[in-house]
């Protein structure tokens, strides 16, 4: 049977790689959505899991035997015929539910999880089946309907041995150089089984919606259990939970819950590399990890030496916080508004930028991150993590076949606010903690913008564009404090005319017309000193 288990989670690894996906609109958390149908995948750059992973699993590429029998890896049936599938479905009826709302399969017991799995993975069910006409245990040997997981039953081996190979596949994938945390079954499914249930999580509540998760918390806690040996993360911190409360208006990207960017068990530590603003981020093999031996800490400036601040404990993570408020101070000091018709020159961007880190402790296992921007005027907390987020959400990439220049005309019926890089950290990123007139929330949830009414709004906000930024920390701080407002990108490929002519004329929201958009211009720059030396350190120990 450890073949049959072996290239059943190889062709659970290949689906799940070969998932087509597409970028999340709103939440506050690094996320995808991934198609269970064929989609033309359009001109999106990224277009399936595998792009998003650090590197191709070895497992794809290995000759693993055969199965020898014909499969199916995945089918949104719902179709009930062994009884194992009835043992699921006894379940839905025994808790009284005839309409489950999406998330509640995150409170399902251990033991039910397989059950779902095994309706919606016909490949797991054939496994099992095989495993049966072997196994001697009590249950299988009296044939009995009832679907009982039992340690030392074969179907059980057979099951958790499939989902420890796809885990160590994931692993793998996301750049763990073993897998010496969880090398046994016997240790359970080691995360693997969360994976799959977000992949069809919407799809089991609502057999129509073949749209479904793909969630950083969730690969991150599967791929430490296998590597690191730690705990699933929801044991150790409340960071995995569910985005912002449901009564939180609109926008959403202020009130963004924590994210994790690095675990440290022992003397290994894994740290995400795109908080290392000095780089120019993208989403292309974003879902992996730095591996750091020794302790992380954060090395910090004293006035005669450098002293390192290690973190304390043995297993501990270390995640985001907020973006420091500065609404009082955008509404003291407004910016100029220049009117359509008018002409803007653009100049390089030489502020001064500077950014240190501070560790805090909040909890017995938890650290926060504080990162503080600094420039000519202003200094002010910004969370990297937004910068990601932000590409997650999507920007728009402008581009002509002009010369680049750096002058243009605004649009007539448009108007403009100008911002250098100083000027754009003391005002950007500013919360909305009222809904605009006209928006009505949904009855059951305010959490996502396609459940609210548009607004109905008589003035469009003046198109905020920055001078040409020099750096790719400023760049990235820029997108941090985008928010949930359109953004284009003018790298370089495009005249000004053409950027301001292709921002104002793209279809976007009323609500996002109300809340301004953001034109970031900015030079193809080199990396600067990275995160090794300036950013979560380690220390041997």
């Amino acid at each position: 049977m450890e073949i049959q288990s072996l290239r059943t989670g190889q062709e659970l690894l290949r689906w799940f790689c070969s998932l087509p996906i597409k970028k999340e609109s709103m939440g506050s958390r690094i996320s995808f959505k991934v198609l269970l149908a064929p989609d033309d995948p359009g001109d999106r750059p990224i277009e399936r899991v595998a792009d998003l992973l650090g590197r191709t699993p070895q497992l794809l590429v290995n000759t693993c035997g055969e199965l020898g029998r014909n499969f199916v890896v995945f089918s949104p049936s719902r179709e009930s015929a062994s009884p194992e599938r009835e043992a699921f479905s006894d379940i839905m009826d025994m808790d009284g539910v005839s309409e489950l709302s999406r998330g509640q399969i995150e409170h399902t017991d251990f033991e039910e999880k397989p059950l779902v799995l095994l309706r919606y993975f016909p490949i797991l069910q054939d496994l099992i089946d095989q495993a049966k006409l072997s196994c001697k245990c009590g249950n299988c040997a009296k044939d009995d309907p009832t679907f009982i997981w039992d340690e030392h039953c074969l179907r059980y081996t057979a099951f958790m041995e499939a989902m420890l190979y796809f885990a160590h596949g994931v692993a793998d994938a996301f750049g763990a150089p073993d897998i010496s945390g969880c090398s046994a079954a016997t240790a359970g499914d080691s995360g693997a089984m969360e994976i799959l249930l977000d992949a069809i999580d919407d799809c089991v509540f609502d057999p129509s919606n073949l749209e479904c998760n793909l969630q950083w918390h969730t690969v991150l806690s599967t791929v430490c259990q296998n590597f690191l040996g730690c705990p699933p993360l929801d044991k150790l911190t409340d960071a995995t939970y569910n985005d912002s409360p449901t009564d939180i208006p609109h926008p959403f990207m202020q009130h963004l819950g924590t994210t994790i960017i690095a675990v440290q068990h022992g003397d290994i530590a894994v740290v995400a590399p795109w908080i290392d603003l000095t780089k120019r981020l993208s989403l292309r093999r974003c879902f992996r990890f730095e591996v750091v031996q020794g302790r992380l800490g954060i090395p910090i400036q004293t006035t005669e030496n450098v002293r390192f601040q290690a973190i304390a404990r043995d297993t501990s993570v270390i995640e985001t916080q907020h973006t420091e408020d500065v609404s009082d101070y955008e509404k003291l000091f407004k910016m100029p508004v220049r009117d359509g018709g008018s002409e803007i020159q653009l100049t390089a961007d030489k502020c001064n930028v500077r950014h240190d880190f501070m560790l805090m402790s909040v909890a017995s296992t938890r650290y926060k991150l504080l990162m503080r921007v600094s420039s000519e005027s202003h200094s002010r907390m910004v969370v990297p993590n937004r910068s990601i987020l932000k590409l997650a959400r999507g920007i728009h990439y402008l581009r002509c076949n002009h010369s680049p220049n750096r002058a243009g005309t605004i649009p007539r019926g448009f108007s403009v606010e100008l911002y250098r890089f100083d000027e754009a950290l003391g005002r950007w990123g500013v919360p909305v903690l009222k809904l605009a007139a006209g928006v009505v929330p949904s009855e059951s949830t305010r959490t996502t913008r396609s459940k609210a009414k548009k607004i109905s709004s008589k003035v469009e906000k003046p198109i905020r564009v920055t001078h040409v930024l020099d750096s790719s920390l400023k760049f990235n701080i820029a997108l941090a404090l985008s928010g949930d407002n359109p953004t284009f990108l003018c790298c370089g490929s495009i005249c000004l005319n053409c950027a301001l002519k292709q921002t104002v004329e793209l279809s976007v929201d009323e609500w996002e017309k109300a809340h301004g958009r953001f034109l970031i211009n900015c030079f193809e720059s080199k990396p600067e000193n990275g995160f090794k030396t300036r950013l979560l350190g380690h220390s041997k120990r």
